[in-house]
């Protein structure tokens, strides 16, 4: 439904949700200062449950905001990236920026971008060599090496991986968790569709994917309500301007005819054109 109901213009999605990270960045320096009045499994989350769920949609608001306004104007919401450098570091956001950094740079000064891959390793290296983050990667290899010995061609149903691995509730890899759920023809509907959405369409919302793709390797974006709602709405947003950009030739030209010449549909083509392919 969230694909479905997304706006065009996904600026007012990212202010709003980064006013409330805002929030929820007050509520985590208060809980490292030891004021704690809000029970949490992982802490400090702020208002979340588990700090990893807050950061991990912290990172996709924050290229959002970053990618659709200019940095001066992106740059009160970056307030709201707190979560992600609070103790204890959650790893997967941000090797997602690192790898969206790396990416945005490639595109436009190779030189930087070649840094940004040196700078992506050297972070890869550091949060995988961090104190007490080994024996928790131990765990999450264990895991995972268990459901791929129990896969099947057609899943064991949703809600099958819980009843499966109750104590770990999610395979912290949402790939393999629908693979486990939902079997071949399962993962193959997720992969056609964000691969869909990542062929061409608005940079901004696509990077957003990236984050959200990423985190997914790691972590359970897509069974966390905040980042699969934003995920939906960056996708629908993506779906939304493709069919926009029928009124735009492939040379980038406005084609745009007399019945697209409305406020929605100009603007729509300026920003497909602006964010390329």
């Amino acid at each position: 439904m969230s694909v479905l109901l997304a706006p065009l213009d996904m600026r007012p999605v990212y202010i709003g949700a980064g006013i409330a990270l805002i929030i929820n960045s007050f509520f985590v320096v208060l809980q490292v200062l030891g004021y704690d009045p809000i029970a949490q499994a992982v802490p400090p989350a702020g208002i979340f449950m588990n700090k990893g769920a807050g950061a991990e949609i912290t990172a996709m608001v924050m290229v959002g905001c970053s990618g659709s306004f200019l940095v001066v104007r992106a740059a009160p919401f970056l307030l709201g990236a707190v979560p992600l450098f609070a103790p204890p570091i959650s790893r997967a956001p941000l090797v997602a920026l690192g790898l969206v950094c790396l990416l945005t740079f490639w595109r436009h000064y190779r030189f930087l971008g070649l840094i940004a891959a040196i700078l992506l390793v050297g972070l890869l290296v550091g949060l995988v060599l961090m104190p007490g983050r080994a024996v928790h990667g131990g765990l999450r290899i264990g895991l995972w090496t268990s459901a791929v010995f129990e896969l099947s061609w057609f899943g064991h149903g949703l809600g099958g991986f819980f009843h499966r691995f109750p104590w770990f509730e999610y395979a912290h890899n949402d790939l393999l968790q629908v693979l486990f759920e939902l079997g071949v023809p399962g993962a193959l509907l997720f992969v056609a569709f964000f691969g869909y959405c990542l062929w061409r369409g608005p940079l901004v919302e696509r990077a957003v994917l990236v984050v959200f793709l990423v985190e997914g390797l790691f972590g359970f974006p897509l069974y966390t309500p905040a980042t699969a709602f934003v995920a939906a709405l960056a996708a629908g947003s993506i779906i939304r301007a493709r069919c926009e950009l029928r009124g735009c030739d492939s040379a980038g030209k406005r084609v745009c005819d007399a019945s697209a010449q409305s406020l929605s549909g100009s603007a729509s083509c300026d920003r497909a054109l602006h964010f390329g392919r």
